[in-house]
């Protein structure tokens, strides 16, 4: 399961696999979130540290 890892998941990521989507450049995708858009960002690079997250009360 790749949705403990991805900062985009949502609880539908948790209930059901999404499907694997053929992109036009080739790529495939499985992404309740972005799937299918085309401009998914390639992930960050080895040691880089994501911002963290903020709340907002």
């Amino acid at each position: 399961a790749f949705h403990p890892r991805c900062p985009l998941a949502v609880e539908r990521c948790r209930i059901e696999v999404p499907p694997l989507v053929a992109m036009a450049d080739g790529r495939v995708v499985a992404c309740h979130v972005r799937a299918p858009a085309t401009d998914i960002a390639a992930p960050p690079a080895a040691g880089a540290r994501m911002a963290p997250e903020r709340s907002v009360s």
